[in-house]
């Protein structure tokens, strides 16, 4: 990943962040409200989001209910709070998981994971170091217009922790404007490259 195809503007800042701000007010959609994945084992899910990553357990809920069927099969189901007051939601729900045989396998980092930003290097470098005393193997990748640390919960799932540089706003601005631009040019890459997808 790289900042190569950036046609980089030269609007002021200010400017720039005006308009990224109609644009965001005119979204009625305003935030996300919770991310929710499914777990094996709601206290080792716990024990990692809030005793390793600092993530606080802010709700657990029992249900005695499966909504969808209407069955008594118990489930649990955790929020873990972010700082903006978003929650990485969690289901403990060992019948259904085991029914559908539900997993995060044969997957790579790419095909799903949830990234989690921090403010600076020094905390992704504090991240680093508590996940290296904690024996949690983790990828760097330094994106351009962010860096970032991957690595997985217990429970398959890839977490990210990434932060942004002195780039990255510009770059994200400027890429909005383009938008519809990069996306022709990728149907143009995927066809040619990947004939037979569809």
């Amino acid at each position: 990943m790289s900042l190569a195809l950036w046609d980089k503007s030269d609007t002021p800042i200010q400017t720039l962040r005006a308009q990224a701000r109609a644009r965001q007010n005119s979204n009625h959609v305003l935030k996300l409200h919770h991310h929710a994945y499914r777990c094996d084992n709601a206290e080792e899910t716990r024990k990692f989001y809030e005793d390793i990553l600092g993530m606080p357990l802010v709700c657990a809920i029992v249900e005695p209910v499966d909504p969808i069927t209407g069955a008594e099969t118990p489930y649990a189901h955790l929020y873990f709070e972010l700082s903006d007051g978003s929650w990485l939601a969690f289901f403990d729900f060992p019948k259904k998981y085991a029914d559908l045989n539900a997993s995060f396998e044969n997957t790579d980092v790419w095909t799903h994971h949830i990234a989690l930003e921090v403010p600076d290097e020094a905390t992704l470098q504090a991240h680093r170091e508590n996940l290296d005393k904690h024996g949690i193997e983790y990828m760097d990748i330094d994106h351009e217009y962010c860096k970032s640390v991957y690595f997985y919960d217990p429970n398959g799932l890839c977490v990210e922790f990434t932060h942004n540089v002195d780039e990255t706003e510009r770059y994200f601005h400027d890429k909005a404007r383009d938008a519809k631009k990069d996306m022709e040019h990728w149907m143009k890459v995927r066809a040619e490259h990947y004939p037979d997808a569809s």
